[in-house]
């Protein structure tokens, strides 16, 4: 693999001898394949890696002596926590040689989550040119420290890098003979926060619902507007989910028009549910995602922006003052380490969720987050960087802000506070999988077995959660605030420290839903899908909710938006193409194109099931590309350029786009002007497949090649 830097690529693997890498998720349902590379584990599920030298499959050993990567940890949730971020596509993974590293010994709270990186390290790695200030997601390791979080390029270290011991890691490090990996990933500004349904339960009294209908209603037309005149892709594409299309992404860059191709056009209605309203209904009851126009999202972070060539923090602000500087809020460092309690543990890279009042103050807290866990700060003017729209936020009208003791700085050298807490939950599994084995495995056994450990934390979690969102509709609908705090962080603390201690957490719901029942408080109809099943018929619903009231406007509304996108979408046609001449290749390509429609068709009419639909499209689409890809150039030219002229007739474009033909569509498309080359465009992204036969059967891989690349499944 060449060096595809700036390419959105698993750039680890360059360099390494390995042409081909597939990372799958398996879920604990299904079967892991027998012929791998290696597993690990994350977020509860497995993941199952199979790198290529050509066409062969290589081993555990080999892959592990290609990639350099050893463990100082049996921790498989930390090593799988750790291996996600290398392993993981990124525009601006790198090796470097020479890294002056510099480790700063603090283990003080407010570095935790964060490292500095000088200006010419950060060109070094990404190739752009950074200011004091310019900040993002990345990641570095080397053969002895693992850094991860939030880094912020700094103009007064004397150093490359500076890392802080408390977020200084070893569980996972590459060999020395790999040089050192970083990822910085860039992050430009603040973004609107999303209102969901937590934070719109929280914020509701203190905002006032006829802001709050307000807002998403104006945030949902914005974004119709935007998706019929053609500018939705402009708007987000910086979104994680665009990236993650490939196509969508490559069209925004390219600057076509998605609205003359009506997959195109449904793709990007798609994309905009899942943005916004996606599930304000459902059979799981209600859930809220919409931009919120005012509140933003911010990365909290303490006063640490000057500091000496070490990165030791010279303090500015006073307490109870903050400022916003390219989309982080920077706080005074002992109101930094209140907020971190009271925000259940935020550090240095996690995103805090802020609301500008009309007095330059604004209300901090976490999205989501519970109910009293929020902050007041006073906003310096001349500091920040950002224009305020403010609300008029009733203070008194919030729930009443939780009280939590600060950290003592006396967390041992090898934690930090968060990971301190989660020693709590591995104990017992690392307990048990000694009892396994003294050697680390990364078998199945081992693997599934650390799985259900880590899948039991997710219950009491789930109904705490569920209570806390019936209390706060209680407090909405009838004033009532009946003065229970749910803790997800102890929630988690005591399902995982063993059944005498589960109980307790289930208890305190008991008590809570008990007292509900006991009391004849009504709840909303949209939230009864939250309440424990034994509680269901005993709970009395409120038919005069204003939460459902909300949730049934926002739904007709919805509804209304996307079934006019949808019509829109259904006469979209590219114009302009003219027929080709008659020859048998423009007769074979009519062929294709209509056997592969009725395909198409019959699979919708044949099954309800769209899981089965998807699969039999996926086989179809993979069978048109590889017989495609035997076509000689003249030929592919003729065909598309005979689709593009069918679909014009008839608005079915889905042969165009499919994996392995949409290179030559798109090509045939800059030919006649309706988009951008790629050399007119700045950071452009394409990719290369490759057909290879694996045990006998024609399978499509993805491919590392050159400069633009993508590797499939993350």
């Amino acid at each position: 693999m060449g060096n595809s830097m700036n390419s959105w690529s698993r750039h680890f693997f360059e360099n390494t001898g390995i042409t081909g890498v597939e990372i799958e998720r398996v879920k604990e349902s299904k079967k892991v394949p027998a012929e791998k590379s290696f597993i690990y584990i994350k977020s509860g599920e497995l993941r199952v890696v199979k790198a290529y030298v050509g066409k062969k499959l290589i081993s555990e050993s080999e892959f592990l002596e290609r990639t350099g990567i050893f463990f100082k940890t049996k921790n498989l949730k930390a090593i799988g926590k750790r291996l996600s971020r290398v392993f993981g596509e990124s525009y601006s993974g790198k090796f470097v040689r020479k890294v002056d590293l510099f480790i700063n010994p603090s283990r003080e709270t407010i570095y935790d989550g964060i490292f500095l990186v000088s200006p010419r390290f950060y060109y070094k790695v990404t190739g752009k040119k950074g200011v004091h200030g310019t900040w993002g997601e990345g990641t570095f390791v080397n053969h002895e420290v693992y850094l991860k979080g939030d880094f912020i390029v700094s103009e007064k270290i004397s150093h490359d890098i500076v890392g802080y011991n408390i977020g200084a890691r070893d569980e996972v490090l590459i060999s020395g003979h790999r040089k050192a990996y970083c990822v910085l990933e860039t992050r430009e500004g603040h973004e609107d926060a999303q209102m969901n349904l937590q934070t719109l339960l929280n914020t509701w009294n203190g905002i006032g619902e006829d802001v709050i209908i307000h807002n998403i209603i104006s945030s949902l037309m914005t974004q119709k507007e935007s998706i019929i005149n053609g500018e939705y892709l402009k708007m987000f594409e910086e979104i994680p989910e665009l990236k993650n299309s490939f196509l969508l992404h490559e069209i925004g860059v390219r600057e076509l028009n998605y609205r003359e191709f009506r997959s195109l056009f449904k793709m990007v209605i798609g994309l905009s549910r899942s943005k916004t309203s996606k599930y304000i209904k459902g059979e799981n009851g209600i859930s809220l995602r919409f931009p919120f126009t005012g509140a933003l999202r911010l990365h909290l972070t303490a006063d640490i922006l000057d500091h000496d060539g070490d990165g030791n923090a010279i303090p500015h602000l006073r307490k109870g003052n903050a400022h916003i500087h390219m989309g982080r809020l920077y706080v005074n460092n002992a109101v930094y380490k209140e907020m971190a309690a009271i925000l259940q543990g935020a550090d240095e890279d996690d995103s805090v969720y802020c609301l500008p009042d009309t007095s330059g103050d604004i209300l901090v807290t976490r999205n989501p987050g519970l109910g009293g866990e929020w902050y007041r700060l006073h906003v310096v003017k001349g500091k920040s960087d950002v224009q305020l729209k403010p609300f008029a936020i009733k203070w008194d009208r919030l729930p009443k802000q939780v009280t939590r003791p600060v950290e003592e700085e006396n967390i041992p050298a090898e934690k930090s506070s968060n990971e301190h807490k989660q020693d709590k939950i591995d104990m017992l599994i690392r307990k048990e999988l000694n009892k396994h084995s003294e050697k680390l495995s990364f078998s199945e056994k081992s693997l599934r077995f650390f799985e259900s450990k880590i899948e039991g934390n997710f219950p009491l979690i789930g109904v705490y959660s569920n209570a806390e969102f019936i209390q706060r509709s209680i407090a909405i609908d009838h004033g009532v605030e009946l003065g229970y705090h749910f803790d997800v962080d102890s929630a988690i603390d005591s399902h995982n420290m063993g059944k005498d201690k589960a109980h307790v957490g289930y208890q305190i719901v008991t008590d809570f839903f008990e007292e509900v029942i006991s009391k004849g408080l009504s709840i909303p109809i949209s939230l009864l899908s939250r309440v424990p099943k034994k509680y269901r018929d005993k709970i009395l619903i409120n038919k005069e909710s204003v939460i459902d009231s909300l949730v049934n406007k926002l739904d007709s509304l919805r509804l209304s938006i996307y079934d006019e996108l949808n019509d829109l979408s259904n006469k979209a046609k590219p114009e302009g193409f003219s027929d080709v001449p008659k020859s048998k290749e423009a007769k074979d390509a009519s062929k294709w194109y209509s056997s592969y429609n009725e395909a198409m068709k019959s699979y919708y009419e044949k099954y309800e099931d769209m899981d089965i639909v998807k699969d039999h499209i996926k086989g179809l689409n993979i069978r048109i590309s590889n017989s495609f890809s035997r076509l000689s150039e003249e030929e592919k030219d003729v065909y598309i350029k005979k689709w593009l002229y069918l679909a014009g007739n008839t608005g079915k474009d889905s042969i165009l786009w499919i994996d392995g033909i949409r290179e030559y569509t798109l090509l045939a498309l800059e030919k006649t002007g309706k988009c951008l080359s790629i050399e007119q465009v700045e950071d452009p992204i394409t990719y290369e497949f490759w057909n290879v036969e694996v045990f006998g059967t024609e399978v499509k891989r993805f491919f590392y090649k050159d400069k633009y690349a993508k590797v499939s499944l993350a």
